[in-house]
């Protein structure tokens, strides 16, 4: 796809391929995607280029949402897009945009917003800038063995066409690519790195909980920057989906996104104090009893000292 796309809307089950390169929007998309959701259930491919708008995204992404429960792939899997690659320009940015995917899963070059960035020529050509500025992941599992981040899994992975497969070597980000992150957040469990030479920050992006962000526009407009004048509105009517949706669509927009609600987002609970036990009563027997009790004890005792008359006791 190499026009550009704004207001898009995606509702659909399964969008699933046998081979590679798919995407909530476009396969390849080589035009910028503006203010536009995808809502889906399963985002998968056979082998690599898998992503929530875009398998590989060649232009700008800006003012998009993506809400589904699996994005999968062999390699190079994101919430928004599997590979960034800028093939049509020198500048692509993924900017003021949401991913809510709850599982995103592969093996190399896995991201919360996008599994690899990639320099599509021969560095000497030129160098390209890809940028990420006031995203949000939102992400229970991302799963890989390489290159795996809650932002970016890998950066500048280039292809490796000598493997049958098609796999992903992790590159050298200053092989002629520029990159850099602002305003970056997720949440979920952090990442081991695979880059110690880059800030750990731009790969997983700042720790955010639920309770920053869940039914609260603030976050979105003051932390994040989101346009809520013109662009985004919370989702009001849905109790398990308090996030932000794009102001042409209708509300309340389907969608669960609860899992974000776990224990660790939870207020702690106030302790239910115990209640002592009462006091066991004191139980007074009636005075007819105590009168047999006290008789029956005289009489045993009578009976005890005739019985050591008889045998000689003292």
């Amino acid at each position: 796809l190499s026009a550009n796309v704004d207001h898009a809307l995606v509702q659909v089950q399964n969008i699933s391929v046998r081979d590679r390169v798919v995407g909530g929007i476009a396969g390849l998309g080589y035009g910028d995607i503006t203010n536009s959701a995808v809502s889906v259930e399963i985002i998968s491919a056979g082998t690599s280029e898998v992503g929530g708008a875009a398998g590989v995204l060649g232009g700008n992404c800006t003012n998009v949402f993506i809400h589904a429960d699996s994005v999968s792939g062999h390699s190079v899997t994101g919430g928004i897009a599997g590979y960034v690659s800028p093939y049509m320009g020198e500048v692509v940015a993924i900017s003021h945009s949401l991913s809510a995917v709850q599982f995103i899963s592969g093996t190399t070059a896995v991201g919360g917003i996008a599994g690899g960035l990639e320099n599509p020529y021969d560095p000497v050509e030129m160098t390209y800038h890809i940028g990420l500025d006031n995203v949000l992941s939102l992400s229970q599992y991302v799963n890989g063995t390489a290159g795996v981040g809650r932002i970016i899994g890998s950066i500048n992975a280039t292809r490796n066409w000598e493997v049958s497969d098609s796999s992903f070597i992790l590159g050298d980000p200053s092989n002629g690519l520029e990159f850099d992150a602002a305003n970056i957040y997720a949440w979920g469990s952090m990442m081991n790195s695979s880059y110690p030479f880059i800030d750990d920050e731009i790969l997983n992006g700042i720790s955010v909980s639920s309770l920053q962000f869940w039914n609260n526009q603030a976050f979105f407009e003051e932390t994040l920057g989101w346009d809520f004048e013109h662009t985004w509105k919370m989702n009001s009517g849905n109790d398990k989906y308090q996030l932000p949706v794009l102001q042409f669509q209708t509300t309340p927009v389907s969608g669960d996104a609860s899992y974000l609600l776990g224990e660790s987002a939870e207020p702690t609970p106030t302790p239910t104090p115990t209640p002592e036990k009462p006091a066991a009563p004191t139980l007074t027997p009636p005075a007819s009893l105590s009168a047999d009790a006290e008789e029956t004890t005289n009489t045993v005792a009578e009976t005890n000292a005739a019985t050591k008359a008889e045998v000689g006791y003292q």
